[in-house]
């Protein structure tokens, strides 16, 4: 049954909208005042919210205005009731995000026609989750198609949390809806802090999220929801699975099974990038990328750096090798002047696996550390048979004494560059990464 709240001081109008809508079929929720109103609508989320623009304490505007800044109701549509002569109300309720108006005193079957059309586009754009009360597939299509009708940039963000269906099998779907609403308000806490009131969070179902925000901001939600879910997930888990790091669990062949602590996967795609004309299109990209994501063991995000041309997911990136602080900084900074996308690796077989699952344009290698035997992870490079074409960068301290070693092994392509990197060094990373 559809629910519709009706905000409004006046006892009369309540009654005879309410009397109205239930002989209808609809459920009719009512508040006489602001602030009821606000409680009200957050806890049930209704279809759709009739409100009066006069009311004391806390009028309609003001109603509409914290309704919108809020990303749980902010697609909920808004039919105000207004004053037949008051023109100024009208386009002040439509500059606060009102749906629709019905100038008072209205006739009964104009007040149905007008519920009923919007109920309608309620329906087909909101379709809330009953877990996380986010928007479905529908209101992020809807929300999507209007950015791109309007030519505004965007950044789409597909979330996934990987490892979640052992988790689930594991510790039970009650623990497993834990977890998923613990997402849901992360999500919403990155968009809150690093994002603006124009964002878009949307719950497609499962662990499944995806949310909108500006292309200059992206990076800063989903660093936040990386750094911020790997911590908060451990409290998820039960001491010796943590300790362990990993779950058991027997196959269907009755064979103990490794699945590693739930980790989360945003692929993102910045419409600066690329022309999207179509919500599907960025489907199709975000299947690419997700596929990609998936293959490599811990949380991670990537924007699709690639233009309309058919490159494969990476094409663009940097991989650098457990990295030195110093080093990470300044390749951080060149990354981003020559638009590329900077990933990290902590260990040999990591990065095997990212370079196998991504097509990168360079790989930085610091010299022999505690996890990392460069003369091995070098060889074992460019003895693959598609990761050999991959230029590699050698960061090797000015004064070890292998560096001569470490040169006599370079490939034709590949470089090495002495640290701490001198000016000249620097303007030669620069222009490589700029080739």
């Amino acid at each position: 049954m559809d629910r519709i709240l009706v905000i409004d001081d006046s006892l009369e109008v309540l009654c005879i909208v309410e009397n109205t809508l239930t002989r209808r079929g609809y459920q009719v929720l009512t508040a006489r005042d602001g602030e009821s109103g606000l409680r009200t609508a957050r806890q049930v989320l209704p279809q759709l919210i009739i409100l009066d623009v006069r009311m004391p304490q806390m009028d309609g505007y003001q109603v509409c205005r914290i309704l919108r800044s809020e990303r749980h109701t902010a697609n909920i549509p808004i039919l105000f009731l207004t004053g037949k002569s008051a023109i100024d109300d009208l386009e002040a309720g439509f500059e606060v995000g009102g749906a629709d108006y019905l100038p008072k005193p209205f006739f009964v079957r104009e007040l149905v026609a007008r519920v009923e059309s919007l109920v309608r586009r309620s329906r087909e754009h909101i379709e809330a989750h009953p877990g996380t009360k986010l928007p479905g597939r529908g209101a992020f299509d809807h929300n999507l198609a209007e950015r791109i009708q309007a030519a505004l940039p965007f950044a789409v963000g597909y979330v996934d949390l990987d490892n979640f269906k052992a988790f689930n099998d594991t510790y039970g779907f009650s623990r497993g809806d834990d977890a998923i609403t613990a997402t849901a308000d992360l999500l919403d806490q990155a968009l809150s802090k690093h994002g603006s009131r124009e964002d878009f969070l949307g719950h497609i179902g499962g662990d499944d999220f995806l949310f909108i925000t500006s292309p200059d901001q992206v990076e800063g939600v989903c660093q936040y929801v990386i750094r911020e879910f790997d911590q908060r997930i451990r409290s998820f888990y039960h001491p010796d699975d943590l300790s362990r790091g990993y779950l058991l669990q027997h196959d269907r062949r009755g064979r103990i099974t490794h699945y590693p602590i739930m980790t989360v996967s945003i692929a993102v795609i910045d419409s600066t990038q690329r022309s999207i004309q179509h919500p599907a299109l960025v489907s199709q990209i975000a299947a690419e990328l997700k596929h990609a994501l998936k293959q490599i063991p811990k949380s991670k995000y990537h924007v699709d750096q690639r233009s309309d041309a058919k490159q494969p997911v990476g094409f663009h990136s940097i991989l650098m090798v457990q990295p030195e602080p110093a080093a990470l900084e300044l390749l951080e900074n060149l990354a981003t002047a020559s638009g590329r996308d900077l990933i990290q690796s902590s260990n040999g077989a990591e990065t095997l696996l990212i370079a196998d699952r991504m097509s990168l344009r360079l790989i930085v290698l610091p010299a022999d550390t505690a996890l990392i035997d460069t003369v091995s992870l070098y060889r074992l490079l460019k003895q693959h048979p598609r990761l050999g074409t991959i230029p590699v960068l050698l960061l090797v301290e000015a004064a070890d004494r292998r560096r001569a070693e470490f040169q006599s092994m370079l490939s034709p392509g590949d470089q090495l560059l002495t640290t701490p990197l001198s000016p000249s060094a620097t303007t030669a990373l620069q222009e490589l990464l700029h080739s």
